[in-house]
Parts: C-alpha cells; sequence; structure tokens
C-alpha cells in the first residue's frame, strides 16, 4: 500500500499547489484594467465624431452616382479639410486609431457613439426631409376653392338668361 501513496504523491501535491494558486490568479486577474490614455491619442468623443465624419465621406465615395465625378485628389483634400476641421493632423488620427486597435473594449465604445451619433444625424436630416416633403406636397396641391354657380354667372345661366 505505501508504494501507491509514492506514485500519486507527485500528482497530489501539484492539485494542492493548483488550489493554493488558482485563487490568486483569479483575484489578479479581477483586478480593475485601467488604461492610460496618452495625451497624443485624440479622446474617445472626438474619435467619435471624426469617425462619423468619415463615415460620411466614404458613402459619398462609394456612391455610385458620385464615384465617377470625384477623383481621389478631391477625396484627400475632403479627409485634409475634415482633419482640420476637427483640429487633428492625418498622423495624430492614424495613430489614435492604432492605440485605440489595441484595446477593443474602448474602440467598441468609440463604435457604439459613432453609430449613435450617425443615427441621431440621420433622424434631424429625415425630420428636415419630412417637412420640406410636406411644404413640396402642400405648393403642388391646387387650391380647392367652390365659387357657387350664381357668383361666376351673376345669377343668369351661360347664354345671359
Amino acid at each position: 500500500m505505501p508504494s501507491n501513496i509514492s506514485i500519486w504523491a507527485p500528482f497530489l501535491f501539484r492539485i494542492k499547489c493548483l488550489w493554493f494558486i488558482l485563487p490568486f490568479t483569479f483575484l489578479l486577474s479581477c483586478k480593475d484594467k485601467t488604461v492610460i490614455i496618452p495625451d497624443s491619442v485624440i479622446t474617445r468623443d472626438s474619435m467619435a465624431q471624426v469617425l462619423s465624419d468619415i463615415q460620411l465621406v466614404e458613402a459619398m465615395r462609394t456612391n455610385k452616382e458620385l464615384t465617377d465625378s470625384i477623383s481621389k485628389d478631391t477625396i484627400m483634400k475632403i479627409y485634409s479639410i475634415l482633419f482640420n476641421k476637427h483640429g487633428i493632423s492625418e498622423e495624430q488620427f492614424e495613430q489614435s486609431l492604432d492605440f485605440y486597435k489595441d484595446h477593443p473594449t474602448l474602440l467598441e465604445e468609440i463604435f457604439d457613439k459613432t453609430i449613435n451619433e450617425l443615427s441621431s444625424r440621420q433622424a434631424v436630416l429625415g425630420s428636415k426631409n419630412t417637412a420640406r416633403a410636406d411644404s413640396i406636397r402642400k405648393v403642388r396641391e391646387k387650391p380647392k376653392v367652390v365659387i357657387p354657380k350664381k357668383e361666376i354667372t351673376g345669377g343668369k345661366n351661360w347664354l345671359g338668361k
């Protein structure tokens, strides 16, 4: 019997070690993983705004009606204007995008904000288009004016009797 215990001794020792180490592993894994964002990286809110504008530029670029008339130089000028609008450089945008790619939870938060921003812009444009369509419809509608027959003919029939 003692020979069987000696065979299992190393295995039992490993299990005891695991039971001792495992709780510490869980404690360390539950540690708050706060990410320090460098000063050179665009803030999450600003990044969401930039990505919203980029999405609109890309939608314009891929629009079949506009694709033939817009050159690559024009697109690059639009991107330059876009970056100037947000007060960033293309390099800063690329560096920030690389940083956020390395931190997927932050990137997911930015994408959620981008989707919300685009949705709110779409809602505003949708309400403006609806109001515009309503006003055009009202202009196109012919006024329904009913003039009594007596006023048209002066109380007489078309022969003047």
